[in-house]
């Protein structure tokens, strides 16, 4: 094995979740380049998210995150942290590290299906399929109050894959 591949992630955000969103994504990074170190792996990919930016707006480098700016919540704090232990432990280790920050993974591109956690964005769109399924057949007139420049960006899985591949 010559590349050791860092998936595993807690994606809940709510504050009450915090401890173990961070004991799971910050001490499971630890412990992953620890196993891969032992291994003998010559290229560390770690995937992470595009929101370890935080609260950060306009156009944002692709630097390491900054574990001590402000986030929208524990999830994004947590993965912030993990690049940075990760960052400080491969410099130290002299040991190459890939970092991938996709943004928001739906399903794949030929059902673009938004399956995911049962919390935030994934929340709103199970109850909104929900309201559509339980109207018999008939299509729910539902309006949603938000900020029209707003962006979400998603991804499908299969591309969020094939480009992993590519830049890796």
């Amino acid at each position: 094995v010559e590349v050791f591949w860092h998936f595993a992630s807690d994606l809940r955000y709510e504050d009450r979740n915090y401890e173990v969103t961070r004991r799971t994504n910050v001490d499971g990074a630890r412990h992953a380049l620890a196993l891969a170190v032992a291994i003998g792996i010559k290229r560390f990919v770690y995937v992470s998210t595009a929101y370890v930016c935080g609260r950060e707006g306009g156009l944002i480098e692709e630097t390491p995150a900054l574990p001590h700016q402000k986030f929208s919540n524990g999830y994004e704090a947590s993965k912030a942290e993990a690049e940075g232990l990760l960052v400080a432990e491969c410099e130290r280790l002299g040991l190459p590290l890939t970092t991938l920050r996709p943004s928001i993974v739906i399903g794949p591109r030929s059902t673009q299906s938004a399956y995911g956690s049962e919390t935030g964005l994934f929340s709103l769109i199970h109850a909104v399929m929900w309201i559509r399924s339980s109207q018999s057949g008939q299509m729910a007139n539902l309006r949603i109050p938000s900020c029209p420049a707003a962006e979400i960006n998603f991804i499908p899985v299969d591309c969020v894959v094939s480009d992993m591949l590519a830049l890796a």
